[in-house]
């Protein structure tokens, strides 16, 4: 089986893989006044693989560590290439790219005043910047301007119906339950939730929906899995066992999509995150969430990890 056709299965479970490392490498870039370059650290194995893909790059080149100028100006090149080429949708990677868009045009323009000989390429990157400038100010104006609450709905349908019909089913029960959320907040639903808030009663008709769909879906879950759903579970057992037998890929996708925030504030991201990371032999204590839960507590639960996380992001 190659590469890609393994990242097409874990684009099609976790659509939102590409948002989010297209977000993950602008907020790596750093623009200086002489100097622009991908911090090392977002370059992990992973990442590098989903941004090969997005760059349609097939040689060893990994994204561009840059050590000088030149480089910097390739790995610009390449992003904006990227952008040009992917449908970038949600709210979320549409600001930071505007964001950046702005630092870049800044820098590229220190550049070109400090090193004449960078020119020709600089005016190249900067034709770049203003198309995609263009591009995404019409995005983020057509965010307002759609059918958000439609367009909400029918996302939850089409991902709910994507659990129903067991295309998540390699993965434990609890993080279906985060992955289907996740897409959410990263799609539709979560655009319409974070630029709508004035319509806080069809926003909490929505988020009451989500909720008794979830819970609906984990009780008919429970039943596959022999589970009794009038009675609580232990859910630590089958989260600490399911992970291991979770395909490198898979671990490596989940390990990205929940890299975020502490135990005590994000307590349900943290803790797949820290099953997947944890050395071999070490003890995961977790005192964050009751150890026995039932759907519908399971829910709540994983419904305030995701407000506490937006509150997270927004600081």
């Amino acid at each position: 089986m190659s590469a890609n056709h393994d990242l097409d299965i874990l684009y099609a479970e976790c659509p939102q893989l590409k948002e989010k490392a297209i977000v993950d490498f602008i907020n790596g870039m750093e623009v200086n006044d002489d100097l622009i370059r991908v911090r090392e650290e977002v370059n992990t194995g992973f990442i590098s693989r989903v941004w090969q893909d997005l760059t349609g790059d097939s040689h060893t080149r990994q994204q561009q560590i840059d050590k000088n100028m030149e480089a910097g100006l390739h790995a610009v090149s390449d992003w904006l290439q990227v952008l040009q080429s992917n449908q970038v949708k949600s709210d979320l990677a549409i600001t930071t790219v505007s964001q950046k868009l702005i630092e870049t045009r800044q820098g590229l323009m220190r550049l070109q005043a400090h090193h004449k000989d960078l020119k020709v390429q600089v005016d190249g990157l900067m034709i770049y910047v203003e198309q995609l400038d263009g591009k995404f100010s019409d995005l983020k104006n057509k965010l307002y301007q759609v059918d958000a609450g439609r367009l909400a709905t029918q996302q939850m349908d089409a991902v709910y119906d994507k659990w129903q019909v067991g295309k998540l089913d390699e993965y434990p029960l609890l993080v279906r339950l985060y992955l289907v959320l996740d897409e959410m907040y990263w799609g539709d639903f979560g655009t319409y939730c974070r630029q709508y808030e004035v319509n806080t009663d069809e926003i909490q008709r929505l988020i009451d929906q989500v909720k008794n769909k979830a819970i609906i879906q984990m009780k008919e879950d429970m039943k596959s899995m022999n589970m009794e759903t009038e009675r609580v579970f232990t859910w630590q057992q089958e989260i600490g066992s399911s992970l291991q037998k979770l395909n490198a890929d898979r671990k490596q996708a989940l390990t990205f999509l929940t890299n975020y925030g502490e135990q005590e504030k994000i307590p349900m991201p943290w803790i797949f995150h820290r099953y997947l990371t944890v050395e071999s032999g070490e003890e995961l204590v977790v005192d964050s969430l009751p150890y026995i839960l039932d759907a519908n507590n399971a829910v709540e639960h994983m419904i305030q990890s995701f407000r506490s996380r937006y509150e997270y992001e927004q600081r």
